[in-house]
């Protein structure tokens, strides 16, 4: 997808100095869904701020979001037109879905 830069769930040492394995572990899999711009955001908060996986999150969909460039569907509007059977699919597949009515 263009605009979307997502990270390598591999981080490298340099930035795993400071951060418990436990928050390294978190991140890595936490990389798979967010962009390398907001994990680097969350790093620079855990290590320089001190602050926990939680709050560093929050504060990295704040500053900088997903690191998605396109706005995901609201809840409402995505889940309009879709049978019973379809909203119990997985989000990506919904908007899918959607997207192909339009």
């Amino acid at each position: 997808m263009p605009g979307m830069d997502k990270y390598n769930p591999h981080l490298p040492e340099s930035k795993k100095k400071g951060l418990t394995p436990k928050q390294v572990e978190m991140l890595e899999k936490h990389a798979k869904k967010h962009s390398k711009k907001h994990i680097d955001k969350m790093i620079m908060v855990m290590r320089k701020e001190g602050k926990s996986f939680s709050a560093a999150h929050k504060i990295a969909m704040e500053k900088v979001g997903n690191g998605d460039d396109k706005k995901s569907m609201d809840k409402k509007s995505m889940k309009k037109g879709l049978t019973e059977k379809q909203k119990k699919l997985p989000k990506k597949l919904q908007e899918a879905i959607m997207k192909k009515k339009k």
